[in-house]
């Protein structure tokens, strides 16, 4: 399981990673399906373009 946090990548293959889900987001992904990703960001401060730019993946530069 890989992680971005902000701009920080974290790889629990290299460390522990914890994640505690809310009510609403179990919710979520219980229904995800083949989707592969999830992203959670405050309701305020951000447009649907700005998280989606977050949450492209650059293959190349992360998988190193």
């Amino acid at each position: 399981m890989r992680i971005k946090i902000g701009e920080n990548w974290y790889d629990s293959t290299k460390e522990p990673i914890m994640i505690i889900f809310d009510e609403g987001e179990q919710d979520q992904i219980a229904y995800m399906g083949d989707l592969k990703k999830y992203c959670s960001y405050p309701n305020e401060g951000f447009t649907e373009q700005e998280i989606e730019k977050f949450m492209e993946y650059e293959e190349e530069e992360n998988d190193k």
